[in-house]
């Protein structure tokens, strides 16, 4: 067994990612488990006896020994492979490990668990079936606590799939009517409404925050209902969806944004993890990131959005959410701008500054809307 000070501990702040390093006469697959590999369909490699070079991602709590089991290797092979002191090897969040892995388990997804009252380790431990000697090294950032509070975020590492699972139905959509003839005139930046459409209320879908500021083109309106109710029904989320601004009625300018102005553009705020409260996450581990990434799948798929707004420090997340979903990097590029640096690429998800408690969704102009402008 290995000795205590081998068992290296590492901190908080880190995520996982493990990918296939594709050698040579190994078939392409979707990257972007977190803490480990993807490989074939099954999740384990066809053959346990051959090998796959992969890249492992140091996340909070790994350790050498632990890992070496998970990919079938020894503690030794792990050191060799990545240039460690054998004596006192150190691993760090962050940090990739090489392994040459006999077994590619299933990926892993962090969950983010809120506590609530009469939580306990042993209770969540107990919940997500791992020990609690595991859990609290998942979480040093409370090391020493005997006790958790309400409102503490606890991190858990699964092994499974997305947090939010896709659902098999044919049930009907539940839209309302929006009402007809309003236009976009003009552009985003410059335009107005003729005969602005309010966002009708429908509270399966969502909650409309400021109705005063909840005017737009009937096109537009049309298309967000649309892409949220697709959402409610294909994915299992059960929290709050915020629509807090579109337009003032009959358009112009809407402090503080540039835009907003011709009907088509809106902002939703992020969808929050299931035990919290308020509507605006505090920080991004609030946010159900599987749930926002199925939200902007599904307005995307309308075919019906420009441009989707969202900070690039967020994209990450959305990123990582979607890989977890099983889209590939070849996919996600003409939808996500991350990994590309900022000003790169012509992603629909691109930053703009500003944007990291909500997103803003840009709808194209609709058939009938001849006096509207995709751009000033």
């Amino acid at each position: 067994m290995e000795s205590r000070r081998h068992l290296t501990r590492v901190a908080a702040s880190g995520v996982a990612v493990a990918v296939l390093l594709a050698p040579a006469g190994v078939g392409a697959a979707s990257s972007g488990a977190r803490g480990s590999a993807v490989a074939d369909d099954d999740g384990a490699a066809k053959n346990k006896s051959e090998r796959t070079w992969i890249k492992h991602e140091v996340i909070a709590g790994d350790l050498i020994a632990a890992l070496a089991r998970r990919y079938g290797v020894t503690r030794s092979e792990l050191i060799r492979w990545n240039k460690l002191d054998p004596e006192r090897p150190v691993i760090v969040i962050g940090r990739s490990l090489r392994v040459y892995a006999k077994i590619v388990p299933p990926p892993r997804e962090r969950r983010v668990h809120v506590v609530v009252k009469g939580d306990s380790w042993s209770g969540i431990a107990s919940k997500y079936d791992v020990s609690q000697r595991v859990l609290r090294r998942w979480n040093p950032k409370y090391k020493g606590r005997r006790s958790l509070y309400v409102g503490n975020l606890v991190i858990v590492w699964l092994d499974g799939t997305s947090t939010v699972q896709k659902k098999v139905t044919d049930e009907p959509l539940p839209l309302v009517p929006v009402k007809q003839g309003a236009r976009s005139i003009g552009a985003p930046t410059s335009g107005r409404i003729y005969a602005a459409a309010p966002i009708p209320e429908n509270k399966p879908l969502y909650t409309v925050l400021r109705p005063r500021l909840s005017f737009g083109a009937t096109h537009s309106i049309e298309q967000l209902q649309l892409g949220i109710a697709r959402f409610r029904r294909d994915y299992t989320y059960g929290g709050r969806l915020v629509i807090s601004s579109m337009s003032r009625e009959g358009g112009g300018r809407l402090k503080p944004h540039r835009s907003h102005q011709s009907g088509r553009d809106v902002d939703i705020r992020l969808p929050l993890l299931a035990g919290l409260s308020g509507s605006l996450p505090k920080s991004y581990d609030e946010v159900d990131w599987s749930a926002t990434w199925g939200l902007v799948k599904s307005l995307i798929d309308t075919e019906q959005v420009v441009y989707i707004f969202l900070n690039h420090s967020a994209q990450r997340r959305l990123f990582r959410a979607a890989k977890r979903a099983g889209m590939s990097e070849t996919a996600l590029q003409p939808l996500i701008q991350y990994p590309q640096s900022i000003g790169k690429g012509s992603a629909v998800v691109r930053h703009s500054k500003g944007h990291d408690k909500h997103f803003h969704v840009r709808f194209k102009c609709g058939s009938s809307e001849d006096a509207c402008r995709e751009r000033r």
